[in-house]
């Protein structure tokens, strides 16, 4: 969506959930408050009537979630009646039931108090999870336990029921997060779109919003949005994530503009483009029905989603077997390139507990894990051998730093091979094996594995947090994690250079893959495949096929040989005639008004009660810096624990002293 002539400055957001939208904005402020009764148990009829109170409301939710579970399963969406079914199984979880049964009896809380409590304990274990999936499930549990405080208060209202009539037909919501169930209810409502200004892409929310097609924003401060109550806004959730308020003509009706059918699937022509277009996926659900047109196959179909699901045991080699046979024949005799699990490091699976672990990213994960458990490797090449027949298979190996460990990845694809050919098997006849480059030392030998693999694929999400030394999901370091930095670009130029001197084919699968910004930056540094998201790939296709190779050989080596990231993003803002779209940072609830840095209340010696709530610090520096100053304390952070305090206001700088 091109920004030209807007009196309000586009706002930067990052994207939770794929679209474009047009309406009426309505801020939300504050967050699902449900009415406490501020009396105990014995004055609400005993501890027994309250749990038996408490029962009864549990039960009724779980019907009601069940009933979500149904409605969605008879419009063909199984995937997200499957999302209420779990939090139909939350509802009725005893671990949950026991903590809320003992607040009540033990220290004489009202249902309402005793669920806040108890959801808040679960919540905590959830969120100090390194894994984002696992993480995301604390704002389910907050989800139900937010419908069964609004049940036991008696209200059935949702958050949506305060949108007057003035936001029209077309309501686009801001608000702090959402949830599942609010999602289903701005289904229902006709909600063009939710902006936010806090969670992720792996919550559940975000996932249903993006399967019912709602867009999902998340801004920096939402508190800036609420002078904008009442005016007409776009979105652009597709390309660049940007906000616009009161938008030109020419904006609404690229907002508004439908999506004509994947011209990358039906044009024949396309199949010239510069760039060989694969797909990625997480399930075989994704894949495409019809013609694929310019797309050559899977680039990239991770199989750890069925490792990470919630169970007691990994997933048998039938299990996975049923899983990959469905996946090949959906893809008929196009080559398909699955990942063998990557699990441990950010993806934790309760079926294994990884030992001494402070430092997740360097500690036991992907291959390394073969060398203890090499039997869970044998049991998925086993399975996708046998579900790919004599079908095309391109096996790529996660996380491969050295040729030692390729070895090892040859020897266990090599056992399975020879088990299931001394069964009687056929498999193996269009078998190609490869090899993820996410590490500075498979750069370094990265000669040796391409003579030895048959192709390459480039993790840039574990590669670039490798080469800066940074976690990306961490939001004091976040904004060190440049893709478009020049180091990165002789990186990706290097390898694309080598792997053609080695005549294997080498593809990029990270997500800088679908950024329009750097597109042609990446072509004209000689990567001549990619992989990107199936929603994706049409959008992605005719960009590519606007792109003169020439003109981004040039911008490239404008960019490669520049010194600072500055400096590309102001040669990328040139060349596209736009400004370089910075994301915001991953968000954390608490902050330190003082620095800005993120504090764990758990962890953290220092804090104060500002008007009866937590203010967390970093240090006894920042705690008496923040007491000495409080009430002429300036602009800080965005987000702070007392909103109402009529001294302080919304954050647009850090604290300066």
């Amino acid at each position: 969506m091109k920004i030209s002539g807007m009196v309000e400055p586009p706002i930067v957001a990052a994207i939770l959930a794929p679209g474009r939208a047009l309406g009426t904005l309505w801020v939300i402020p504050g967050t699902d408050a449900v009415p406490m009764k501020e009396e105990t148990v014995r004055a609400a009829g005993g501890a027994d009537a309250e749990i038996e109170r408490f029962r009864r409301i549990a039960r009724e939710l779980g019907y009601a979630l069940e009933q979500a579970a149904v409605d969605l399963d008879s419009e063909a969406r199984t995937k997200e009646s499957g999302i209420f079914r779990a939090h139909a199984a939350m509802a009725a979880d005893e671990e949950f039931h026991t903590r809320v049964r003992s607040a009540i009896q033990e220290a004489e809380l009202a249902a309402e108090q005793a669920v806040t409590q108890a959801a808040g304990d679960i919540c905590e274990i959830f969120r100090k999870s390194t894994n984002p999936v696992f993480a995301a499930c604390a704002d389910d549990i907050q989800d139900i336990a937010g419908q069964i405080r609004r049940r036991l208060a008696g209200e059935r209202m949702s958050v949506l029921d305060t949108i007057p009539e003035a936001a029209g037909q077309r309501p686009v919501i801001a608000l702090e997060e959402i949830h599942p169930s609010l999602v289903l209810d701005g289904k229902r409502r006709g909600v063009q779109a939710f902006i936010v200004e806090y969670g992720t892409s792996f919550s559940h929310a975000a996932i249903l919003a993006e399967a019912f097609g709602i867009p999902v924003l998340r801004v920096p401060a939402l508190c800036e949005l609420e002078k904008h109550t009442g005016a007409t806004v776009a979105l652009d959730a597709e390309d660049r994530g940007v906000l616009l308020i009161e938008p030109t003509e020419s904006e609404m009706a690229l907002a508004t503009r439908e999506h004509p059918v994947p011209e990358c699937f039906s044009d024949r022509d396309m199949r010239r483009l510069p760039v060989k277009v694969w797909i990625n996926i997480a399930t075989p659900d994704e894949i495409p029905k019809g013609d694929w047109g310019c797309v050559r196959g899977v680039g990239l179909y991770r199989t750890e989603t069925e490792f990470m699901a919630n169970r007691a045991q990994p997933p048998s080699e039938e299990e996975q077997f049923r899983t990959y046979h469905r996946l090949f024949s959906a893809c008929g005799d196009r080559p398909v390139t699955v990942r063998c699990f990557d699990i441990g490091g950010d993806k934790p699976v309760d079926f294994m507990a990884f030992g001494h672990n402070h430092n997740p990213q360097l500690g036991l994960r992907s291959l390394r894990l073969s060398h203890y458990h090499p039997e869970l490797f044998l049991a998925q090449i086993r399975a996708l051998l046998r579900a790919a027949g004599r079908r095309p298979l391109r096996l790529l190996f996660p996380m491969v730093e050295t040729p030692e460990q390729w070895d090892e990845a040859r020897k266990l694809t090599d056992k399975a091979l020879s088990e299931l050919r001394g069964a009687g098997l056929s498999v193996g006849g269009d078998l190609l094996c490869g090899f993820m480059i996410e590490t500075p030392s498979s750069l370094w030998c990265l000669e040796d594995l391409l003579a030895m693999a048959d192709f390459a694929s480039i993790g840039t999400n574990d590669l670039v947090q490798f080469l800066f030394g940074v976690d990306r999901t961490n939001p004091d370091v976040a904004h060190f994690y440049q893709p478009e930095h020049p180091v990165v670009l002789r990186v990706l130029k290097r390898i694309a250079s080598r792997a053609r001197a080695a005549g294997k084919p080498v593809t990029l699968c990270g997500e800088i893959a679908h950024d329009p910004m750097l597109l042609p930056v990446l072509i004209g540094l000689g990567i001549t495949e990619m992989s990107v998201p199936c929603r994706l790939a049409p959008r992605f296709a005719a960009r590519v096929k606007r792109l003169k190779v020439e003109e981004c050989r040039e911008l490239a080596q404008a960019c490669w040989k520049s010194s600072r990231s500055s400096e590309v993003r102001k040669l990328l803002s040139d060349w596209h005639g736009e400004p370089f779209a910075v994301r915001p940072p991953p968000r954390s609830a608490h902050i330190d008004p003082v620095c800005g840095m993120t504090v764990d209340p758990a962890s953290t010696r220092f804090f104060a009660h500002v008007d009866e709530k937590p203010v967390y610090f970093c240090s006894e520096t920042c705690l008496t810096q923040y007491l000495k100053h409080y009430e002429t304390l300036p602009p800080t952070h965005s987000r702070l624990p007392y909103p109402d305090h009529p001294d302080l206001h919304p954050p647009r700088s850090r604290f300066q002293l």
